[in-house]
């Protein structure tokens, strides 16, 4: 798909240890490379991604197709989306793909890619949560990107992902079938450490309240808001971002899972897992920001302050979306979470922060609570803005 990899190569020398799991590995390397001149040389530091999608059992057919086309999307977006985005001044940053190859029937994938830690880069991953500098640089980041793909349909032109996001209910539908019974666990689990919070009538109906609301809410983010919709980037977490924090950048891989959606999807993903109880706790200040620089970066492109939402219809967006991860939390990732499953995660970079702090579980189920009470959305007598289901998968062809 890509190729911008020189052929002038001249030694490959391994960096680092292979990280491996069920169909991915990945291999760092410095490549040698002759110059342009007689006698010279260059090195490039590369990150080799491979990915045998056959490695892996799957629950079903649906679900490797939808893996396999995950991959697909990356290879997509490297090839057409992020490239542009990297030419910007100042650059809304992901790795440079430098060789992008989709074999076996798409079925194996090998992406080389610029290695964000090597060198004079500076880029760092955040093990920890992310504090209040470190929150709002990744903030103006997706402001930034969703202003320069606003109302541009640029996922369905490049077969992306027509909801960006792996926790969509069009992927995830099996998911209420188990959301009540599995809540029930999860209060059990928790009721011992926290006996105040889950004796709340509110929170121990928790999963029966968004197993019901979970259609509407999925609905209204896929079609309430047609004119505000952006491109995504779907998994926008402490693992997949590197921060620069003398230049106060950031840079974002592993773009599986980007396509269309609202802006407020990643907003609130990157807050409720990522960030610290700090920062969640001063949530509305990070709402404010990012519909502020949203504001500024579509002014800049020439569109007017009446193409984005209001702060208010942002504001509900952002509470609409935070409710549709909580279905998604409750259905499918919290039956085994329990008090001492946080500590044993603390520092897992890979897990939300709601699996590796219990303070921030708790605060998150909360204000699911809370939410669900005050969304006035949950309260229309019908579905006027949201005609129709469209809970049908949406996954492009990966033919």
């Amino acid at each position: 798909m890509a190729s911008a990899l020189e052929t002038n190569v001249v030694e490959v020398t391994p960096t680092g240890d292979t990280m491996e799991n069920l169909k991915t590995s990945i291999k760092s390397f410095d490549i040698l490379c002759e110059g342009p001149c007689e006698d010279s040389t260059y090195t490039k530091s590369i990150v080799q991604k491979e990915v045998d999608i056959m490695k892996k059992t799957y629950r079903s057919d649906e679900h490797r197709r939808m893996s396999q086309h995950s991959f697909l999307v990356e290879a997509r977006a490297y090839t057409h989306i992020l490239p542009a985005l990297n030419d910007l001044r100042p650059p809304i940053g992901s790795p440079v793909a430098f060789d992008i190859q989709v074999l076996d029937n798409n079925n194996h994938f090998c992406f080389l890619l610029q290695d964000m830690q090597a060198g004079d880069s500076k880029h760092r991953h955040q093990h920890l949560a992310l504090g209040m500098q470190e929150t709002e640089t990744a903030v103006r980041w997706l402001a930034a990107l969703h202003a320069h793909h606003w109302d541009s349909g640029s996922w369905s032109d490049h077969q992306l992902w027509e909801h960006g996001g792996y926790w969509t209910l069009d992927k995830r539908t099996a998911d209420l079938d188990n959301l009540e019974r599995d809540w029930d666990v999860v209060v059990a689990n928790w009721r011992g450490a926290y006996p105040e919070v889950f004796a709340d009538p509110k929170v121990r109906q928790l999963g029966a309240r968004l197993r019901q609301a979970g259609p509407r809410l999925s609905r209204a983010l896929a079609q309430r808001w047609p004119t505000h919709r952006t491109l995504i980037h779907g998994d926008f977490k402490t693992a997949n971002l590197f921060f620069n924090a003398g230049a106060g950048a950031v840079v974002a891989l592993d773009w599986q899972w980007c396509g269309g959606g609202l802006g407020a999807m990643d907003l609130q993903y990157l807050l409720h897992t990522s960030s610290s109880l700090q920062v969640l706790h001063e949530r509305e200040r990070f709402v404010h920001c990012y519909h502020q620089s949203l504001l500024h970066h579509l002014a800049a492109l020439g569109l007017s302050e009446a193409a984005a939402p209001s702060l208010e219809e942002f504001k509900e967006q952002f509470e609409v979306a935070t409710l549709d991860y909580g279905r998604f939390l409750l259905g499918s990732m919290w039956r085994k979470n329990t008090p001492d499953a946080c500590a044993a995660a603390v520092g897992s970079i890979n897990q939300g922060m709601h699996k590796r702090c219990s303070e921030t579980f708790v605060w998150l189920v909360q204000t699911f609570a809370t939410s669900l009470e005050e969304l006035s959305l949950l309260n229309e007598t019908d579905d006027e803005h949201c005609p129709t289901d469209t809970h049908t998968s949406k996954m492009k062809s990966t033919e």
